[in-house]
């Protein structure tokens, strides 16, 4: 639990990163992320309206969220191993092509990487 604690408080100073715990039950974390990207994507503030919307997951709970965001000028990029999730996205990765790519960064070979 506390390393946990520790990764969520070094993503809450990244830009453009929102981190809080969900309730330990399943679809908990799908819900939450569906209404905050359903929120985002109906906002009527200027700086929330189109973007990208990056999402990471086998699950083909979020279609209609996608496609929300799709409608409201938003650009979708889906990482998956499921062709059927790939195919929602305006642009996809395959999950083992985006590890392969990681895995040749310097830093994951335990070399020093610039910020």
């Amino acid at each position: 639990h506390g390393q946990l604690k520790g990764k969520l408080q070094q993503l809450q100073g990244l830009q453009g990163t929102i981190t809080r715990a969900v309730p330990a039950s399943p679809q908990a974390a799908d819900e939450e992320l569906i209404f905050d990207l359903e929120r985002l994507v109906t906002s009527e503030t200027s700086d929330s309206r189109g973007g990208t919307v990056c999402l990471i997951s086998d699950d083909g709970g979020f279609s209609e969220v996608l496609r929300k965001s799709r409608q409201a000028g938003w650009r979708i990029v889906i990482v998956s191993q499921r062709l059927a999730m790939r195919k929602m996205g305006d642009r996809d990765i395959e999950w083992e092509e985006l590890m392969v790519r990681a895995a040749s960064l310097p830093h994951a070979a335990g070399g020093a990487s610039e910020v």
